[in-house]
């Protein structure tokens, strides 16, 4: 998983405040499918989410490459989501190599995340002018 702040999909041409991808690899194809969740304070809620509590977003400063051994509250995350509002389309991966081996799966109900734990994330990509001018890492239409 990993997440891009701004999202990288628009909905109606509106970019959200993070976007998490759950990349998922077939163990006999170069396939992927690519599960996107979307957050954002105005239209999911500006409070904490548990989710970011239990990945000690703080401790992700840097932007820097972390592990971790402990259970993520994925399957809560993944159940609290919608499903009825569902988009989904073949296409290519965000970073180079960019090759058209995704199966793109975006979900359609942005979930809530608070200022606090959305500026862990702003503070690495799209506050920081340092990366990208303070564009964010999400890939540009």
């Amino acid at each position: 998983m990993h997440f891009h702040a701004p999202s990288e999909h628009t909905i109606n041409g509106k970019h959200f405040d993070l976007e998490l991808h759950l990349v998922h690899k077939s163990p006999t194809s170069t396939q992927l499918s690519v599960v996107a969740i979307l957050f954002d304070r105005k239209k999911g809620g500006d409070y904490p989410n548990p989710f970011f509590e239990s990945l000690n977003a703080k401790d992700l400063q840097g932007g820097k490459l972390t592990t971790t051994s402990q259970n993520l509250p994925l399957r809560k995350l993944t159940q609290d989501v919608k499903k009825d509002r569902v988009y989904n389309y073949q296409g290519s991966l965000t970073t180079p190599t960019c090759d058209e081996i995704v199966n793109w799966i975006i979900l359609d109900d942005p979930q809530y995340i608070s200022s606090e734990q959305l500026s862990v994330f702003t503070n690495m990509w799209a506050g920081n002018q340092s990366f990208a001018k303070g564009n964010g890492n999400n890939r540009r239409t």
